[in-house]
């Protein structure tokens, strides 16, 4: 039965959806504490209330094995203790940020409510933010750091963006619901052309794959379901195979194509491929790109040897994790796409379409373990949880 949302939620949701969009222009990874301080804000004001059964779920039962194999990955790491570090931290992040997020699974946002007010504020003064940003050649960063180089002030928005993209199923069933007759698309292509102008490619992808997904999910969304949920599952299990083939067929060359640092991460991705090859069933422990000096590759575009991340989460979770990883990601990514069924024939074609979108972001860009991605991914469901409308049993 669908629950509205008490007094204590109105603060921490509105909290989040007021903030989330908008902290990254000011502080690239403020993502982070943000959704760790409202997850512990929900803790305490919780603490007699938490629904412990939770635990019982098949999700956290799922995140538990997870979570399990992780840290025994450690034991054969490349550096255990900057993969436990990461482990640590990521797994704090999770225990206070879970209850929060499986709280909006029983609830649902009403109309004209304070929620409702603050998530349309929050979407005004990203857009806000982001033309700000664009203008001023570097925004609200530039005016608190003025000291950074010109291009570390442009991409210091990346984030920002990409987590604005992440939110941006969310935004679009509010702005439909709050801008009747066709005009909430007006939004839509603001927002598009603004992400045009900024420097992140991968958040610009996303968008263009977000508006492709939603128009086939609007048209057969029972068959582009389907399509979503196994095509994701081949990308993940078949990821570093294409990639081989890619570098065979261009016999070891990159692509030929000037997009951002396109040629750059694809070096990156012939190395990661050709390294998985070396330990396909366990991976090399988690984080192992920052420790490993010696690829299989030689760049000729990417100043190696050293590469923080690959660029691509499906890489990174069979770099870390092996095939045993990416088996539990098809999981995961089965499991995400299973539950956008809940949602009303209205709103399930925007989130398949958000999940679309940040599975596009995830193959082309950012690490897969960094808290502020994580903290962004979290916020996002949380918040089209509570504003996409539950199916009616």
């Amino acid at each position: 039965m669908e629950k509205t949302i008490t007094p204590e939620h109105n603060i921490l949701f509105c909290a989040l959806a007021l903030l989330l969009p908008v902290v990254g222009f000011f502080a690239p990874r403020s993502a982070a504490p943000l959704v760790s301080l409202i997850g512990v804000a929900y803790l305490i004001l919780y603490r007699r209330r938490l629904d412990l059964s939770v635990i019982k779920e098949p999700l956290s039962l799922y995140m538990l094995l997870v979570g399990t194999y992780v840290i025994i990955g450690v034991s054969w790491s490349l550096d255990p203790d900057i993969a436990f570090t990461r482990w640590m931290k990521v797994t704090l992040m999770m225990v206070v940020t879970m209850p929060f997020l499986l709280s909006a699974t029983k609830l649902n946002m009403t109309t004209g409510s304070i929620l409702e007010k603050c998530m349309f504020a929050g979407i005004v003064l990203a857009v806000l933010s982001l033309v700000f940003h664009l203008c001023y050649s570097g925004g609200f960063y530039r005016l608190l750091k003025p000291t950074e180089t010109h291009w570390d002030m442009l991409d210091a928005a990346n984030r920002a963006v990409v987590t604005l993209s992440l939110l941006f199923s969310a935004f679009f069933v509010l702005t439909r619901r709050r801008m009747p007759n066709g005009t909430h698309w007006f939004v839509v292509i603001i927002f598009l052309v603004l992400i045009a102008f900024t420097r992140s490619e991968s958040a610009l992808l996303g968008g263009i794959a977000w508006l492709g997904a939603y128009a086939s999910a609007s048209y057969a969304p029972a068959v582009f379901s389907r399509l979503v949920a196994w095509g994701g599952i081949t990308l993940i299990m078949a990821g570093p195979i294409v990639i081989l083939l890619v570098e065979y067929l261009f016999g070891g060359a990159t692509i030929p194509v000037r997009l951002g640092s396109a040629d750059a991460r694809m070096e990156i991705w012939y190395a990661v491929s050709n390294k998985i090859l070396e330990a396909p069933i366990l991976g090399h422990g988690m984080e192992a790109s920052r420790s490993i000096v010696e690829w299989p590759y030689t760049f000729q575009r990417y100043i190696g040897p050293h590469i923080m991340h690959p660029h691509n989460g499906i890489l990174q979770i069979w770099l870390d994790l092996g095939f045993l990883g990416a088996l539990a990601g098809s999981v995961g990514w089965w499991w995400l796409v299973r539950g956008s069924s809940r949602f009303s024939d209205v709103d399930r074609p925007a989130v398949i379409a958000g999940l679309v979108l940040f599975l596009t972001v995830l193959s082309v860009s950012h690490g897969l373990w960094q808290s502020w991605w994580i903290a962004a991914v979290l916020g996002s469901v949380t918040l089209t949880l509570l504003v996409a409308k539950p199916r009616q049993r």
